[in-house]
């Protein structure tokens, strides 16, 4: 029998064992590791096989598998001795407050089961935790600098009542690098099998033409981001829909303006000089830089010197492989000279976790005006029902994002914009929008990336549906990291609510979304930079910019939100189930 099916095996006993215990309020006792009394889960780093931990190759700041000794960290989202009976009965509104944070599991190998093993916490149901979140390597709380703080400047939330909290996560290497971080988390409660994920971008440096790794100098090199990070933390939080609750880690960043009030974290790191590399089989060995960044990073500039001994500043271009890195992918890139100038050449970039090799060209995701008018064709179509649309139009959106079906995400498609579009030649249908709904289970990941020139005139004839936005209605949908400069949106039906993004949010998220430049002609009606109306949804990290012709901001709610959202939302029912944080940036201006 192989080793791997020892594994699955040994893994299944496991999982049978517990669940027969919890069913008879009896736990096993004794030196059976598959017996023991407290908490215990398996896992593995994704794309490895092996069962040994062990650096990747000569890279050893990255890992590929676990090994006896190593400690995670495990949080819980329910308390294990909660008096409820399941997961269900926690819904809307819970205040459980102790839930397991950060709770150190050490692995080992006893006779064959490899096991992630707390002794501190016995007698535990897996189906009474809820969602569960686990991060390697492991850090005690006391790494937590004193006067931490997230990128708005306030402390992490502590758990009370309706309070979720917020947990600190130590990303940083004792001599100041960024660690490889390695994430899991489950949704599903009768499976104790973790798959762990490299969250963060390894960027590898190679030298080309006019540049040497003998020069004096270049015994490493040091990459400088546009912001100044400080940490990480995850949050507890209930979302919608299933699994309904959620750990989403955040990197805490300020700009580098603001990096002097802080004692704690780093805007460079340096990227040692690694010799004899082997990027993938069948390649020659090379000497590398390689440098681990946080998922979305945007590098400033790239210090080495030239064959001359010249010191070069070597920035990136907009839109190359520099800007934004993906989180989970290896970034190969050559620093060369063309002509008297310093430029990075992107190469086919590696999946760290599966291991597979993409162009950055090609990548699924929108890269183009064309592409994306091919997308907004096939996606309207099938908006009100991405169920149950046919294979030919599932083959062809799969070119512009990814369905996801496992349980580390729940189901449902995400997909990304790779390029900045200009939108001026193209035209919102008479429904009213360019894109039709952004409906449960769908996320638009923007990337960082802009949207320039939208124009949305319904000045003469009202829109069929409505509604005016760029996107029509977000109905439990997620829109991420998208931007949008010099948006027109015309508008003269008092009924029809009108947004630059959306004419109407229900319910969703909108997360570290911009537009600027906005100018909205909807005099006496219902409009907002944002939604013409938001009845439901979260939004945070949001910047808004423009001027406005339409009626004072319509709030109806007990929480005062005109305060921070006048301009950018035209209507909040009084029966407003969403949650805006005060982080929003709003430079609307208001005018009749």
């Amino acid at each position: 029998m192989s080793m791997k099916h020892r594994y699955r095996i040994w893994g299944w006993l496991a999982v049978m064992l517990l669940f027969i215990g919890c069913r008879q309020d009896e736990i096993w006792t004794g030196d059976d590791p598959l017996r023991m009394d407290y908490l215990q889960i398996e896992g593995e780093i994704a794309g490895a096989m092996a069962v040994r931990a062990t650096p990747d190759n000569k890279l050893t700041m990255s890992y590929d598998t676990f090994g006896s000794g190593d400690t995670i960290g495990f949080f819980s989202y329910h308390d294990p001795n909660c008096a409820k009976p399941d997961r269900w009965s926690h819904r809307k509104g819970n205040d459980d407050t102790l839930y397991l944070k950060n709770t150190k599991l050490t692995y080992s190998d006893m006779g064959g089961a490899r096991k992630f093993t707390s002794t501190e916490v016995a007698n535990v149901a897996l189906g009474k935790f809820g969602v569960t979140f686990a991060y390697f390597p492991f850090a005690p709380k006391e790494k937590m600098p004193l006067n931490y703080v997230k990128s708005n400047g306030s402390s992490l939330v502590v758990p009370s009542g309706s309070q979720k909290g917020e947990h600190y996560i130590h990303i940083f290497t004792e001599d100041g690098h960024i660690v490889d971080l390695l994430t899991a988390q489950k949704m599903q409660y009768d499976n104790i099998n973790y798959q762990f994920r490299h969250r963060f971008a390894m960027v590898l440096l190679f030298l080309g033409e006019g540049f040497s790794p003998d020069t004096e100098g270049n015994e490493k090199l040091t990459v400088h981001l546009t912001y100044h990070v400080l940490g990480a933390h995850i949050l507890r939080k209930e979302i919608d829909p299933f699994p309904y609750e959620d750990f989403p880690l955040t990197v805490d960043t300020v700009p580098l303006d603001r990096a002097s009030q802080y004692d704690f974290g780093r805007s460079s790191f340096t990227a040692p000089r690694v010799d004899d590399y082997t990027l993938l089989v069948g390649q020659e060995p090379r000497t590398v830089y390689p440098v681990i960044l946080p998922a979305g990073a945007k590098i400033d500039y790239i210090e080495v010197k030239d064959k001359t001994g010249k010191p070069q500043r070597v920035k990136p271009t907009r839109g190359e492989a520099l800007t934004g890195l993906e989180g989970g992918w290896k970034h190969p890139l050559t620093i060369r000279m063309e002509g008297i100038t310093p430029t990075v050449y992107p190469h086919e970039i590696i999946d760290w976790n599966e291991q597979h090799v993409g162009e950055v060209d090609k990548l699924p995701g929108i890269h183009s005006e064309e592409q994306f008018a091919v997308w907004l064709e096939v996606y309207n179509r099938n908006a009100d029902n991405m169920e149950s649309m046919t294979t030919e139009d599932s083959t062809l959106l799969a070119q512009y994002g990814v369905y996801n079906n496992e349980e580390t995400l729940g189901p449902g498609w995400t997909f990304y914009l790779w390029n900045d579009i200009d939108c001026k030649d193209m035209k919102p249908d008479a429904s009213g929008a360019l894109i039709k709904a952004l409906p449960e289970g769908v996320t638009f990941d923007g990337k960082g990336y802009v949207l320039h020139n939208l124009m949305l005139d319904f000045e003469h004839i009202g829109p069929s549906s409505g509604l005016v936005g760029l996107i029509g209605e977000i109905r439990g949908g997620w829109l991420r990291n998208l931007h949008l400069d010099f948006v027109t949106v015309r508008n003269m039906d008092v009924d029809t609510p009108s947004g630059c993004i959306a004419g109407r949010i229900s319910s969703g998220q909108i997360f570290d979304c911009t537009v600027r430049e906005a100018k909205m002609m909807c005099r006496g009606g219902v409009a907002g930079v944002l939604a013409g109306e938001m009845s439901g949804g979260d939004m945070a990290g949001c910047k808004f910019h423009g001027m406005v012709q339409a009626k004072e901001m319509q709030d109806e709610t007990e929480w005062g939100y005109k305060k921070i959202v006048n301009g950018v939302v035209g209507r909040m029912p009084s029966d407003f189930k969403g949650t805006v944080a005060n982080d929003i940036i709003n430079r609307v201006f208001i005018t009749d």
